[in-house]
């Protein structure tokens, strides 16, 4: 329990549970996270990084980046090589990885380079800010979205692209007791604030966990994660003909509930360290929660998206030519080569990010087949300078972060159970 005022944030919720009684877990998660004065995201340090509270692939090395714009390459040369090619990435915390693809297409794929118009989708101001400045050399051919789905239009041929960004999209918590399934609530009690369970569950939360065949024994906890389907939708409005990546914290409903998670899969990070506790430093720590991957494919399909492929980030980038990339380290100075060899392992470490579930859909094409995601031999791009430029990062910092983080993948780490094209 968490001692009512001892954040901004916690203030925030206690006064709206004075006003309105109770409130759902997820009510509380967007507070704690998204309002825009007191919640995480409103603050100057929130986000990744190795001076943030975690680390994401494309903060880790640049080749994230690099070979995401190879596999968007494809997808172009897939859609026939459109005149105007949009690339809309949500989530795109620092805006590295907007950056590197960018700065990857103008020097490697020109045609694509020409085409290419990226839209951002950016909830915290600071966020955006840090963006709008890393992005300010491509001013011209970069913009951001509006927040409200509703407000989407399509903008033509072309990828959405989201990292970890639905595992942090605010979740309902249930609990499955003698008396049947309850949702918990947060409230105060003592002067402190505390989650107690209650009933009715909401028939939304319900649908989602018979859909996809969860099992919850008694006692167990488990995350409903109801925003995630509905922006997997929403997103086939961006795009008239095109694909949707999505790359996060996650598995099938049927394992991500149950015995192999009893106490769901909710986590908080702070200063790279992990907690299960979300009334610490409330405002002041991410709290996520794995991904329903098996909703998230509903969705997609109902709105019109047609699933390629799933499989691990591993696997992934593997195909897409990680394998060459990390070749290329030998040609550096041995401190530099470890360093970079490091960062390079963790993005494939399938005890580390390399677990992470991604998945491709299509929309408006009959048949299609991503380099990322099928058996052929894998990718060999190339290796340009950019990739080993300093980062203003100490690569040494940013590879001890990612391994204190890596604990956080021991929860999600499964395909989706959907096999792959060959």
């Amino acid at each position: 329990m968490h001692r009512v005022g001892a954040t901004p944030a916690s203030a925030l919720i206690a006064q709206e549970i004075d006003r309105r009684g109770p409130i759902s877990f997820a009510r509380f998660m967007e507070l704690a996270l998204y309002d825009s004065r007191v919640g995480y995201y409103a603050q100057e340090s929130a986000g990744p990084g190795a001076d943030g509270d975690y680390v994401t692939s494309p903060e880790l090395h640049p080749s994230f980046g690099l070979l995401l714009c190879t596999q968007f390459e494809e997808m172009w040369r897939c859609l026939g090589s459109p005149p105007v090619f949009w690339v809309v990435e949500g989530g795109p915390g620092s805006g590295r990885f907007a950056a590197t693809v960018l700065e990857c297409a103008a020097e490697l794929y020109p045609d694509l380079f020409a085409a290419l118009q990226y839209r951002l989708l950016e909830r915290s101001p600071q966020l955006r800010a840090a963006q709008v400045s890393r992005l300010a050399p491509w001013a011209d051919r970069v913009r951001w979205l509006p927040d409200d789905p509703d407000e989407w239009s399509p903008l033509g041929p072309g990828v959405v692209f989201a990292n970890e960004l639905l595992d942090a999209f605010p979740v309902h918590r249930v609990l499955l007791q003698a008396s049947g399934l309850h949702e918990l609530h947060v409230t105060i009690d003592a002067g402190r604030l505390a989650q107690r369970p209650f009933q009715p569950v909401s028939p939304l939360v319900l649908e989602q966990l018979r859909a996809g065949g969860a099992r919850l024994r008694l006692h167990d906890q488990g995350e409903v994660n109801l925003l995630a389907p509905s922006w997997a939708a929403a997103a086939a409005r961006l795009v008239e003909t095109g694909f949707l990546l999505l790359i996060d914290y996650g598995a099938p409903a049927t394992e991500l509930y149950g015995a192999e998670h009893p106490a769901g899969t909710l986590r908080c990070y702070y200063r790279h360290t992990l907690s299960p506790d979300p009334f610490v430093r409330i405002g002041r720590q991410d709290i996520t929660a794995h991904v329903d991957f098996s909703a998230v494919t509903r969705a997609a399909e109902v709105a019109g998206w047609a699933l390629v492929g799933a499989t691990s980030q591993e696997a992934l980038l593997g195909r897409l030519g990680l394998g060459s990339i990390l070749a290329h380290t030998a040609q550096r100075s041995i401190p530099e080569r470890r360093a970079h060899e490091a960062a390079l392992h963790l993005l494939g470490d399938t005890e580390s990010l390399g677990r992470l579930v991604s998945v491709a859909f299509a929309k408006g094409i009959d048949s299609v087949s991503l380099s990322g995601f099928s058996r052929r031999r894998p990718l060999d791009p190339p290796a340009p300078d950019l990739l080993w430029r300093p980062t203003g990062l100490d690569p040494w910092l940013v590879v001890r972060a990612a391994k204190k983080t890596a604990s956080r993948t021991q929860l999600s780490a499964r395909d989706v159970g959907v096999d792959e094209k060959d």
